[in-house]
């Protein structure tokens, strides 16, 4: 039975994509080419309401799970990237049952920065309703209540403390990697060649780190804004015709590079900062008590 023996379980929107990127890259790597199975954090979560964000069905049985892993040969390391598996309470039992040897990599970015961003992923990808950043936050509980996808959990997601150290009570301190979104940043190849010596594989390999994959922004232009989405989302018809022009990957990276032409970032405004950056205090000092590092940048509300 071929199963993965590392997962990369999140947090959202803190480079969890870019590391799955680089890290398949490896050739001493599988990963299956969907990211987000969510096996171990579906079945009692299908984020089945509110606006449909997930392009696959998530995998709902053990033996489909496993086919997923099917084409590995002889790579060293076996993962799969599910930023779904830190939020959700019961995950890491359900991981334990089955993977108690499991390797675990886990990325952490400011969570003020990483609700900001995760609000501008559904805006982008025209998921978000409300009229902006400061709604969206008010309207978070019922959402959650209604069981909207965590997506859309945007203050609730950045509380990493509660989330990791459910982790670090079930398995061994050893089989967990964490990292700091501001290190990845900083000093990609120290952080890539560190995790890839975590997963016992040549960490002299060196990864295209140039692309920066799930990029989020808002509209420059809202009136091309709804034209993109008239093409890329609403009218079958176009995805149709677009299928039988270009196959699927270069399908995916075209309209992705048109829609992201229209996108430009705009600063959270420093009264939601502050708000969030209060909201996040006490957590964040449980959290570098757990991590024995010093996270300063995040409780600076203006940073």
């Amino acid at each position: 039975m071929t199963l993965p023996n590392f997962l990369i379980i999140g947090a959202a929107k803190s480079g969890t994509s870019a590391l799955y990127a680089y890290i398949n890259q490896h050739p001493q790597v599988f990963m299956p080419e969907q990211k987000e199975l969510r096996y171990f954090s579906s079945i009692d979560n299908p984020e089945n309401q509110g606006p449909k964000v997930y392009k696959n069905p998530s995998i709902q049985s053990l033996e489909v799970y496993q086919e997923q892993f099917s084409r590995q040969t002889n790579e060293l390391a076996i993962g799969e990237a599910s930023p779904q598996y830190l939020y959700y309470p019961q995950t890491p039992k359900r991981i334990f049952d089955i993977l108690p040897d499991i390797k675990i990599i886990s990325i952490l970015r400011n969570p003020v920065k990483r609700a900001y961003s995760s609000y501008l992923h559904a805006v982008r990808d025209w998921h978000e309703t409300a009229d902006n950043f400061q709604n969206a936050v008010q309207m978070e509980n019922e959402r959650i209540t209604a069981g909207w996808p965590m997506l859309f959990h945007y203050v609730n997601a950045g509380f990493y403390y509660q989330q990791l150290i459910r982790y670090f009570d079930t398995f061994d301190k050893d089989q967990i990697r964490v990292i700091i979104y501001d290190d990845f940043i900083e000093k990609p190849d120290l952080v890539i060649r560190d995790l890839f010596k975590f997963l016992e594989i040549d960490p002299e390999f060196s990864p295209d780190m140039s692309s920066k994959p799930n990029v989020s922004g808002y509209p420059k232009n809202k009136f091309i804004d709804q034209i993109y989405k008239k093409l890329f989302k609403d009218y079958t018809l176009t995805h149709t015709l677009a299928k039988k022009i270009l196959p699927g990957k270069k399908l995916k990276t075209w309209t992705k590079k048109i829609r992201n032409s229209n996108l430009h970032k705009i600063p959270l405004d420093q009264e939601m900062s502050g708000y969030l950056a209060n909201q996040y205090k006490d957590e964040i000092m449980k959290l570098q008590d757990l991590l024995q590092r010093k996270l300063p940048n995040w409780l600076n509300p203006h940073n």
